[in-house]
C-alpha cells in the first residue's frame, strides 16, 4: 500500500533565515513551490525528494537542547560525514559527532534537528 516517502515537512518561524540555512549552508536546491499556497515557505529538493518548509504557527516546544539525537529529527545522506564537518566549521554552524553511529546532528534556526548518516551507512 504505501510506496515511499513523497516529502518531509519541517515548521520555521522565519522563512528567509530558515532559506539561508538550508539553501546557503546546507547546499540544497530550491524548487519552484506551489503559488497556490496561503502561507510562506520553501521547497527544497532532497534526491528525488523534497524538503518543505512551512512558516505557519508552531504549535510544538521550541525550546529543544541538544543535538537532536534524542529528538525528532529528519535524517539526509551525504557522500562524506568527514566533508560535511569541515564545511560545518567553514560556515561556523555548531554540530555534534557521534562516532558510535558515524552521525552528524545540527539544529535549523528554529531547533528543529537533522541528522546526516554516510551513505554507506546500513
Amino acid at each position: 500500500m504505501i510506496k515511499g516517502i513523497h516529502h518531509i515537512s519541517v515548521v520555521v518561524s522565519d522563512t528567509a533565515k530558515a532559506r539561508a540555512f538550508y539553501r546557503d549552508i546546507l547546499e540544497l536546491n530550491e524548487v519552484p513551490r506551489n503559488p497556490m499556497i496561503p502561507f510562506p515557505g520553501a521547497w527544497f529538493e532532497i534526491g528525488e525528494r523534497h524538503l518543505h518548509i512551512l512558516e505557519v504557527p508552531n504549535q510544538d516546544p521550541t525550546d529543544r537542547v541538544g543535538p537532536g539525537v534524542e529528538d525528532r529529527h529528519i535524517a539526509l545522506v551525504v557522500d562524506s560525514i568527514h566533508y560535511l564537518m569541515e564545511h560545518l566549521d567553514g560556515c561556523d554552524w555548531p554540530y555534534v559527532f557521534r562516532d558510535k553511529s558515524n552521525a552528524v546532528f545540527v539544529r535549523d534556526p528554529d531547533g528543529n534537528a537533522i541528522e546526516f548518516v554516510q551513505s554507506d551507512w546500513k
